[in-house]
């Protein structure tokens, strides 16, 4: 049951001067730095482990995948300059000179160890690469052969060969950008220090990683365009997030405004820029269907009936959102014109529940702690009730709540 997509219309917040130059003694050198504020710290910089969207934002910068994913959901490169699909096997070819942050060039050795890693039973991401039959990583000749070994000392460039057992429709378009290429020989070694400070081929590395500041810094100097340092600054109040913001303490705040202050912001025009665009952020309930009373159908039905989009957008986010009929962007290439959304019928939604003798029966609504998600929450549980059914509400930290998922743990 989709309700409605996030539009990132308090997408980004920023002070024109968007690089602060901070002061220093002669012995110091002046640091390009952009502060970035985060309404909460990722759960883990490791990429096998990270499924909050903070923390792969954030390893986006620090790691690389074979493609990744562009606004519009389409197909980007990012180490591999091109591919193609024969029948179940996908051909990558590779950058070549690619080195990790530590200097160490990258080797096949490398490649494959990180498909082992996310393809293991205990990741997060095992589902989705459980359908991988084999990676095979050739070199390319000059010529365009290919070959198991470089024909010189020289690393060569990589050819990444991904069979699969079936086919697997949403593989290339969403599942590959989640593998990040990883150091094999520095993890096996030193495991801890790659939690606390992992490597990758990114355009940044893991300079500091504390409670409350993560800080990454460019590689090499080749890149001007880019800032020297980026300081993640890790504030959980949004209060304290909107004066950081006024004050200019910080650079960027993305998506982590409370909404209700985004129109001191827009008062502002001098000092703030405020940048939108439709975001992939989707708010959704999940049923759990083992459930003896959500296994009925109508009863799913009464619940999507009761709940009043239009008028969760207009007053609890402003307009800020539109309703969705699909987890897919509207602006997607791959976006269905032609689905419809849930519609709102309170009175037809009462008659069911009536019907079906489910008046005063009570069902349970989970979702994490984060305080929008909460927000949203309790007026999908308030919406509901009017049925006649009594929803309640819990909310738990993060771990716990994916936990209880997980395992299905749950009713709403």
């Amino acid at each position: 049951m989709i309700l409605f997509y996030q539009i990132r219309k308090l997408g980004l917040l920023f002070a024109f001067v968007c690089f602060f130059v901070i002061g220093c003694s002669p012995k110091q050198t002046a640091k390009n730095i952009l502060f970035v504020v985060l309404d909460s710290k990722p759960n883990t910089l490791d990429p096998r482990r990270a499924t909050d969207a903070n923390g792969m934002r954030l390893l986006a910068l620090v790691f690389n995948g074979l493609v990744q994913i562009g606004d519009q959901g389409e197909l980007l490169p990012d180490l591999a300059l091109r591919w193609k699909r024969e029948g179940l096997t996908y051909t990558f070819y590779l950058k070549p000179n690619l080195h990790f942050s530590n200097g160490r060039a990258v080797t096949k050795e490398d490649i494959v160890f990180s498909f082992e890693e996310f393809k293991k039973k205990d990741s997060p991401f095992y589902s989705a690469f459980k359908n991988i039959k084999s990676v095979e990583v050739l070199f390319e000749k000059s010529e365009g052969t290919l070959a198991k070994e470089p024909s010189v000392k020289s690393q060569g460039n990589f050819v990444v060969k991904i069979s699969m057992r079936d086919f697997q429709a949403p593989f290339l378009y969403t599942d590959l950008q989640v593998i990040k290429i990883l150091p094999k020989r520095e993890i096996l070694e030193f495991p801890e220090k790659f939690q606390k400070k992992p490597m990758g081929t990114g355009l940044f590395e893991v300079e500091k990683n504390g409670f409350r500041e993560i800080l990454l810094k460019r590689r090499g100097v080749s890149r001007p365009f880019l800032p020297e340092y980026i300081s993640f600054q890790i504030i959980r109040d949004g209060f304290t997030r909107t004066q950081k913001m006024l004050s200019k303490s910080v650079d960027l705040a993305p998506s982590v405004i409370p909404l209700q202050k985004i129109p001191r912001f827009e008062r502002q025009k001098e000092n703030f820029r405020i940048l939108s665009r439709p975001g992939l952020s989707t708010t959704y309930l999940l049923l759990n269907l083992k459930n003896k009373l959500l296994k009925n159908k109508e009863l799913r039905q009464a619940l999507s009936l009761s709940i009043n989009q239009r008028e969760i957008i207009k007053y609890k986010l402003l307009n800020y959102a539109v309703p969705a009929s699909s987890f897919i962007n509207p602006e997607n290439y791959f976006f269905n014109k032609e689905l419809k959304g849930p519609e709102f019928d309170l009175e037809r939604a009462k008659n069911i529940v009536h019907r079906l003798g489910l008046r005063g029966v009570s069902l349970q609504l989970s979702s994490s702690n984060n305080p929008d998600t909460v927000n949203k929450a309790r007026v999908l549980a308030s919406q509901m009730s009017q049925t006649g059914m009594k929803v309640s509400f819990q909310s738990n930290e993060w771990g716990a709540f994916y936990k209880d998922v997980s395992q299905g743990a749950y009713e709403m």
